[in-house]
């Protein structure tokens, strides 16, 4: 048993949890994916990033922000305000030397992804633009521009087990301070992500995550309880948290609008695909001029 525990991996845990053998009664199927569930609680209770997945983090953010090119010392200090609250919020980092000497290495070691001609204080830093084939001139814009924030996700995503229930509550509280609202609201948001995040979706074990992660914010004072109602102490920690799950949101939204098209027709994967990936170039376009405009 131990040694099978060993070699399974936690990426594939909720294809696991998914595909439980058909021969299995109901209660046994029930057990499997409990089972599973406990490995995946395991793995990220104990679990530990490098500071690379939280330089990616960052660096998405401020990409989003509308940063095109990054002074090293800016991504220096946002990373190092990331990475004591991260602290702050408990969560556990290896930092091999230094912070600086830390993303010194990893930007060197992923070299291919920036252009830079050294990394001093003041040197600039640009995401790599990679090439594509696609034809349609607006969409090869998008892609390309868009095809080295998916490296960086993944990266990210190492760290965002760690998040994704804080930052939800952190979206929520930011426009609902009513105590019983929001866990409601909460519950409906963390449903929806329960096969990125895999969590049980009983009522009572997402009331837990609700509860856990309130508890964080309140004990780093970034909110206050007044009997039903939730006070906002710190407004810019909820929105740096919450930007951590804006990219899924974002998705979500252009996957969802399109749904919303096309009820009531026949379609594959594939259309619903590019459907999406359509409107998500419409939005950059919409974003492009706008910047354009300014």
């Amino acid at each position: 048993l131990a040694s099978a525990l060993a070699g399974i991996n936690v990426d594939s845990s909720a294809s696991i949890l998914a595909s439980v053998d058909n021969e299995l009664s109901d209660n046994e199927k029930e057990a499997v994916k409990n089972f599973g569930l406990y490995i995946i609680q395991l793995h990220n209770l104990n679990s530990t990033t490098t500071i690379w997945s939280y330089t990616c983090a960052v660096l998405l953010q401020m990409k989003s922000a509308g940063h095109k090119k990054l002074m090293f010392s800016k991504l220096q200090s946002s990373l190092e305000d990331f990475v004591t609250l991260s602290k702050r919020l408990g969560r556990r980092i290896i930092i091999r030397k230094s912070i600086k000497d830390d993303l010194r290495y990893h930007l060197k070691l992923h070299s291919d992804l920036f252009q830079y001609d050294a990394l001093f204080p003041n040197s600039l830093i640009e995401l790599r633009r990679f090439k594509c084939i696609e034809n349609n001139g607006l969409k090869k814009e998008y892609i390309e521009k868009m095809l080295c924030e998916v490296i960086l996700s993944y990266y990210a995503n190492q760290m965002m087990h760690g998040f994704v229930d804080i930052s939800l509550l952190c979206h929520v509280l930011l426009s609902i301070q009513m105590l019983s609202r929001a866990n409601h609201i909460f519950r409906e948001l963390r449903s929806l992500f329960v096969y990125e995040f895999v969590c049980s979706l009983q009522e009572e074990e997402i009331d837990k995550l609700f509860a856990e992660s309130l508890s964080c914010l309140l004990r780093i004072s970034a909110i206050s309880l007044d009997n039903d109602h939730i006070i906002v102490e710190e407004e810019q920690i909820l929105k740096q948290i919450a930007l951590l799950m804006q990219p899924f949101i974002a998705r979500y939204y252009c996957v969802m609008q399109c749904l919303v098209q096309l009820v009531g027709t026949q379609f594959t994967n594939e259309v619903l695909f590019e459907e999406s990936l359509q409107l998500a170039v419409n939005l950059f376009a919409r974003q492009q001029g706008n910047s354009t405009s300014r």
